[in-house]
């Protein structure tokens, strides 16, 4: 990481400090002044952007020499499985949690029942509510699930948090590692990229609504993010190449 990278990471650090600091003093404000308005969205925002800041500053790629494999059994079939980590998932239901609520507030303080003359921004507020609340319910009725990466001998399983796709072994191009965007590089937010014929790539969500990976379109590529893997990302990615040339076509390049 460079210096320019070292001080655009503080400077958002710093902001984030920042913004839950205000909210803080906001939620104390009105709480000394009596308006309970003011403390209750004050103290929304405080939760989400603590919520926003640990994880983004927390959740990294780790380099702790640890690859951490479990034996499963999918299809039938012996599977290596490398699981996400738990919290992450935790983590999306208390963001859609604190939404909603803040949504379901304005829903309530905008209405007629407190004196407005309409509906409009009740309702408006009170969709987004309904909507951002589907989250954290897709959570509790089990919807929303725990990533991993699993290996078996028909190929690469990758299950996120909505969608689960099989990629063929037959169906691996490349297998490539690095950052897929600038921001990304800064952060230190590793991917491995497996560019696959899409075709062959089976997918499938469990939910409606939160579809928070997009479809795999025609000639591009799967890419495994290692903020979500708590295993050592060299390790992972090693596996990942190892596994691809015993059980497919694909070699990787040798270092020039």
């Amino acid at each position: 990481m460079t210096s320019r990278e070292r001080a655009r990471f503080a400077l958002i650090f710093l902001i984030g400090v920042a913004f839950v600091a205000i909210c803080t003093l906001g939620f104390i404000a009105g709480i000394i002044e009596d308006e309970p308005g003011l403390a209750k969205y004050a103290g929304l925002l405080t939760i989400y952007w603590a919520i926003h800041y640990i994880f983004l500053f927390r959740h990294r790629a780790s380099y702790n020499g640890k690859l951490e494999l479990e034996d499963g059994d999918l299809g039938g079939a012996p599977t290596s499985v490398i699981r996400y980590a738990p919290s992450l998932k935790f983590g999306y239901m208390l963001y859609g949690s604190v939404l909603a609520l803040a949504c379901g507030f304005a829903a309530y303080d905008l209405s007629p029942l407190q004196g407005h003359d309409t509906w409009l921004w009740s309702a408006i507020f009170g969709a987004l509510a309904l909507w951002l609340a589907s989250l954290p319910g897709a959570y509790l009725i089990g919807t929303l699930h725990r990533g991993y990466l699993a290996f078996t001998p028909e190929g690469i399983e990758i299950q996120s948090w909505t969608r689960k796709a099989t990629i063929p072994w037959d169906s691996i191009l490349d297998i490539s590692g690095g950052y897929t965007k600038k921001s990304h590089k800064e952060f230190g937010y590793p991917e491995t990229v497996i560019t696959v014929r899409a075709e062959n790539v089976q997918q499938k969500y469990s939910t409606l609504i939160w579809r928070m990976n997009e479809r795999i379109p025609r000639g591009t590529a799967v890419r495994i993010d290692y903020r979500k893997i708590n295993s050592d990302a060299r390790l992972v990615h090693d596996y990942v190449l190892t596994q691809a040339e015993r059980r497919s076509n694909f070699r990787r390049q040798p270092v020039v």
